[in-house]
C-alpha cells in the first residue's frame, strides 16, 4: 500500500482537478490500482506514505510513437530531410545486435520515466540480415521490464529495398512471409490484451515506400485475426505523397482505405500532410494519429494540422518519436512543443495547455486502444507523474497547470507505475547509471567506427 498525500494539485485529467489531494494505491502484487483519491488529510491504509508538498500530479504520460533503437545515433545528419537523413543512417543501424537493441532501449525508456511517462509504444524496424529477429524485440522487451515501465511493442519492417523501388538497402529488407511468422509469434509470446498489461504487442510495416502492397493487406488481415493494433508512418513527408503518386498513381488515403487499414485498430504516425479528406475520413472511421512535433521541425517535414484534427473529433496523441530526430525522449517538453507548435500555426489560442497535456495523457491512451491509462481514478491503473512547482525553474507562477508546459520542461520528481515507485526524487534506483550510459556510449561509437 502506498499513500502519495498533500500534492498542491492532482489533475486526473477526466474528472474536475483536486487540491490538496491524495492518492491511495496498491502495488503490483495486489493490481496496481488507485483505492482511493480525495483532498485534506488521507484515512490511515497503512504501508507507506509520503508528503508531497509543493507538487503537481498527473497521470502517467502516454507515448504513442517512438524508435528506442534510435538513442545510439543522436545528432547525426543534422542538416537532411527524412529521406535522405534515413540513407545517412542505414549504414549505422545494418550494424545492430541484440546487445546495442537492449542498451539503446534502456537508455530511452529511462528518459521517457524521468519526464514523467508510464506508457510508450516502440516502434522497431530494424533487423538486419543473419540476425534473429525475435531477440530484438525480446531485448526491447527485457529493458522495459527492468525499468517497470508499460511497452507497446510495435514489430515493424522493412520488406521492400532500393532494389525494387523500395527505401532500404538489401542488408536490412526482411521476408515477408518470414515477418508475418514472427509477428504473429511475438503475439502469441508477449502480448497481454488486459487493462493491467505491461507489455502489448502491435503489427507495424514501417511506412508505404519500406514494403509492398501485399504485405500491407496481409498485416491488417492478421490484425483483424489476432485481434491487435495496427501502426504505421501516414502523410509524414511531401516526398512520400510524390512516391505513391509515382508507384501508385493514386494517394496514401486510397491505398490504406484500400488494403484495410482505415479502422478503429489503427493509429498512424505524423500526418503532416493530411488534407481534409484525409482528417475527415479518419475521424469516420476512428483512426487515431500520433503527432509527433519536435521530429517534424528537425527534419523539415511540416507542421501537422491538429487543430483541424481536433476540431473534427479525432483522436490525437502525443510521440516523441525516434531518439535521432528528435534526440530526446522527454514526454512533457513534446506537449510543451505541441502547444507551441499549434500556436505558430494557429495564433495564440489553436490550443490550451489542458489540450496538450490530454494529447500526452487520455488521448494517447486512446489512441494505443488501452483507455484505462491516461488518466486517474478509483480501479484503474495507479501510474502517477509528479512535479515539482516550488522550484526554481516555477518561482512565481500563478497558474501552477499552465507554468509546467509554459516554463522550463523539467523531469519528474516521482512516478509510479502500477503503484510501484520507479523514479524518487528525480532518480531511478537501483541501477548503476554511470555504467549503463558508458556502455550505451561504447556502443554507440562503434557504430560510428563501422563507417570508417
Amino acid at each position: 500500500m502506498l499513500t502519495l498525500a498533500h500534492f498542491d494539485w492532482l489533475y486526473p485529467m477526466t474528472s474536475a482537478p483536486l487540491q490538496d489531494a491524495y492518492l491511495i494505491m496498491q502495488g503490483s502484487e495486489g493490481g496496481g490500482t488507485v483505492l482511493a483519491m480525495g483532498t485534506g488529510e488521507p484515512p490511515n491504509c497503512g504501508g507507506s506514505r509520503w508528503d508531497m508538498h509543493g507538487t503537481l500530479a498527473l497521470p502517467g504520460l502516454v507515448n504513442s510513437h517512438h524508435h528506442l533503437f534510435q538513442t545510439l545515433t543522436r545528432g547525426y545528419a543534422p542538416n537532411q530531410g527524412l529521406f535522405a537523413w534515413l540513407q545517412s543512417l542505414f549504414p549505422l543501424w545494418g550494424h545492430l545486435n541484440p546487445e546495442a537493441i537492449y542498451q539503446s532501449a534502456l537508455i530511452g525508456l529511462a528518459e521517457l520515466m524521468l519526464s514523467g511517462c508510464t506508457t510508450t509504444s516502440d516502434h522497431l524496424y530494424i533487423v538486419p540480415e543473419g540476425q534473429d529477429s525475435m531477440r530484438f524485440f525480446e531485448a526491447t522487451i527485457e529493458a522495459a521490464k527492468r525499468l517497470g515501465i508499460r511497452l507497446y511493442v510495435t514489430r515493424g519492417a522493412m520488406t521492400r529495398g532500393w532494389d525494387h523501388g523500395g527505401r532500404g538497402p538489401s542488408n536490412l529488407i526482411e521476408d515477408e512471409d518470414t515477418v508475418l511468422q514472427n509477428m504473429q509469434d511475438l503475439v502469441n509470446r508477449h502480448h497481454d490484451p488486459s487493462p493491467l498489461a505491461q507489455i502489448k504487442v502491435a503489427l507495424s510495416p514501417v511506412s508505404l515506400p519500406a514494403v509492398s502492397a501485399r504485405f500491407m493487406k496481409e498485416t491488417a488481415r492478421l490484425a483483424e485475426t489476432l485481434d491487435v493494433r495496427l501502426h504505421t508512418h501516414g502523410w509524414e513527408t511531401l516526398d512520400e505523397r510524390q512516391w505513391v503518386q509515382n508507384v501508385y498513381g493514386t494517394t496514401e488515403l486510397a491505398l490504406f482505405d484500400e488494403w484495410g487499414w482505415l479502422q478503429d485498430r489503427t493509429w498512424f504516425a505524423h500526418a503532416v500532410h493530411a488534407n481534409k479528406e484525409v482528417i475527415d475520413l479518419l475521424g469516420q472511421r476512428n483512426v487515431a494519429i500520433s503527432h509527433c512535433p519536435t521530429s517534424n521541425m528537425r527534419l523539415g517535414s511540416g507542421i501537422a494540422p491538429i487543430r483541424s484534427f481536433l476540431d473534427a473529433g479525432n483522436t490525437v496523441a502525443l510521440g516523441v518519436d525516434g531518439s535521432a530526430s528528435n534526440d530526446g525522449s522527454h514526454l512533457l517538453a513534446e506537449a510543451r512543443q505541441a502547444l507551441l507548435l499549434a500556436r505558430v500555426l494557429g495564433g495564440a489560442a489553436a490550443m490550451t495547455v489542458e489540450e496538450a497535456l490530454h494529447l500526452a495523457t487520455t488521448q494517447g491512451a486512446q489512441a494505443l486502444g488501452w483507455p484505462e491509462i491516461g488518466q486517474l481514478a478509483v480501479g484503474l491503473p495507479a501510474d502517477v507523474a509528479v512535479f515539482r512547482i516550488d522550484d526554481l525553474f516555477h518561482s512565481g507562477a500563478m497558474a501552477p497547470l499552465e507554468a509546467l508546459l509554459f516554463c522550463q520542461p523539467v523531469l519528474a520528481e516521482v512516478v509510479v507505475i502500477g503503484g510501484e515507485v520507479r523514479v524518487w526524487q528525480g532518480k531511478i534506483p537501483g541501477i548503476d547509471w554511470s555504467a549503463e550510459v558508458a556502455r550505451h556510449q561504447l556502443l554507440s561509437r562503434q557504430l560510428l567506427e563501422t563507417q570508417k
